[in-house]
């Protein structure tokens, strides 16, 4: 049985009909990765594909976000 994904709406990405998240990858990159979204309640969606259970995602930014830019955590 495969694990639920839920995420902050606010961490998602429109962009025409398709729906992205920023997650963190290596070397604490910047990627945009499209997901294939759920169910939408009041402050959290369900992602169906495109995030696993443990990858980090960028929730907001101070700054502009574009593949392969450096991030810091906080």
């Amino acid at each position: 049985q495969k694990k639920s994904v839920s995420v902050d709406r606010k961490a998602l990405i429109k962009r025409g009909q398709l729906t992205g998240i920023w997650v963190v990858a290596n070397q604490k990159q910047a990627l945009l990765r499209w997901v294939r979204v759920g169910i939408l309640n009041d402050d959290q969606a369900e992602i169906l594909s495109g995030l696993s259970v443990g990858d980090s995602y960028v929730l907001n930014a101070t700054g502009r976000l574009y593949d392969g830019v450096q991030v810091e955590l906080n």
